[in-house]
């Protein structure tokens, strides 16, 4: 019970024993007045007083059930504000959960298409490292045949063309300059036999001759122009992937950037203007491969290409915040190093100054007479400067003072006879 409620029942009782005392004197009063019915009177005051009861136990429980109503509905409001909050707190469990399990899937399907793209593309390799074998078998068995045809053929027209036939040097001049039958082509052994075959006599072969040296100074300025044009590029396969459109040198050069990207990626390697470059050459090699046609699904193909794209754009923006962030930290580092220099700066100024107090003895004579004065005064001056006072002794002080101080307050023919200098 509250203090409040305590002072309203004891006024209540104070009311209700007031009013006692005077129902009392009322019936005093009526007992002792003879024309009044007292029997009637105080049938009267009894019915009053039940219905007074009445009223007032009406009034109490009308209070107690309203307060009865309050607590149940405080109950109520906060059962429902308890459930309320179970069930949010339930959905919001449930929604972490939702989201938790979607991030999982994601991931796991992410992990799943990682997976699924490197098996695809390993097998991709392993197919295109089988045909590069059996294409390069395929090549050395022809090689080896053609290398056994050729020294057979050599085997026979060699002896003869070196024993003067003419026509078997002629005829060997045009298999080295055309590669025929099965003879690897060499400008330089056909001019040999060429020339072999037109000192005994053979004509044709003199005009092939001419013929095959036009070829040679046309191979030589190719050749000019090929090395100017492989000096462009860094490397062999750059070169015939760009120049000749070999699909093969074209993967090459996209395993070759793409490899460097990701080593460097994985070392966390800050040099991402690098990166960049390594990221956007594999880019440019993956969608040439689209252009040539590389039927190769690990390389060309668009979501490949897209994925990449998006790799470069990533790293874009990651460099772009490394820069901003090193950038805000030079000049953090510079404001703060300004500050640190002003701050010693005003240090070594205040260090180097001196607060002190001049006083001296003077007399002086005015319109009204002779004087004799003390006065003191406060000056902040240089280390330097107050050394040199201290060293020069009281005449040195009174003289700072008589030059410094005394004009205009004293006469300037004034006499300091004490004066004093004081650090404070």
């Amino acid at each position: 019970m509250g203090l409040l409620d305590s002072l309203k029942e004891r006024l209540e009782a104070k009311k209700n024993e007031e009013l006692k005392n005077l129902q009392e004197k009322r019936d005093n009063f009526l007992k002792k007045v003879p024309f009044l019915d007292y029997e009637q009177h105080l049938k009267e005051e009894t019915e009053r007083k039940a219905q007074e009861e009445a009223e007032r136990r009406a009034k109490e429980e009308a209070k107690q059930k309203a307060e009865r109503r309050a607590k149940e509905e405080a109950k109520q409001k906060a059962e429902r504000r308890a459930k309320e909050e179970a069930e949010r707190k339930a959905k919001a469990k449930e929604e972490a959960e939702r989201k938790a399990k979607e991030e999982a899937e994601r991931k796991a399907k992410e992990e799943a298409e990682r997976k699924a793209r490197e098996e695809t593309e390993r097998k991709a390799r392993e197919e295109a490292e089988r045909k590069a074998r059996e294409e390069a078998e395929r090549k050395a068995k022809e090689e080896a045949e053609r290398k056994a045809k050729e020294e057979e053929i050599l085997g026979e027209f060699i002896p003869k063309a070196e024993g003067g036939d003419a026509q078997a040097a002629c005829q060997l001049g045009m298999w080295f300059q055309h590669g025929d039958n099965g003879i690897t082509k060499d400008i330089e052994k056909s001019i040999y036999w060429y020339q072999k075959a037109a000192m005994h006599g053979n004509q044709v072969a003199l005009t092939f001759l001419n013929m095959v040296l036009e070829e040679k100074k046309t191979i030589e300025k190719n050749e000019a122009e090929e090395k100017v044009k492989r000096a462009q590029y860094e490397s062999e396969d750059e070169y015939l992937a760009n120049e000749k459109n070999d699909p093969g040198a074209t993967v090459r050069c996209i395993d070759y950037y793409w490899s460097l990207a990701e080593k460097h990626l994985l070392q966390h390697d800050d040099n991402y203007e690098e990166q960049l470059s390594w990221l956007k050459k594999g880019l440019f090699y993956s969608q040439l491969a689209l252009k040539q046609g590389c039927d190769l699904p690990c390389y060309g193909k668009p979501d490949i290409i897209e994925g990449r794209m998006a790799a470069i754009n990533r790293l874009i923006k990651v460099r772009d915040d490394v820069n901003r962030l090193k950038r805000e930290f030079a000049e953090e580092q510079k404001e703060n190093t300004r500050i640190q220099k002003e701050k010693r700066e005003e240090s070594r100024v205040e260090e180097s100054r001196v607060r002190v107090k001049f006083s001296a003895d003077l007399y002086f004579t005015d319109y009204s007479g002779k004087h004799d004065r003390s006065d003191s005064w406060i000056r902040e001056l240089t280390k330097e400067e107050y050394n040199a006072l201290l060293s020069g002794g009281a005449n040195s002080v009174a003289n700072y003072i008589h030059s410094n101080f005394l004009y205009p307050t004293y006469p300037t023919d004034s006499v300091i006879t004490r004066a004093t200098i004081q650090k404070i």
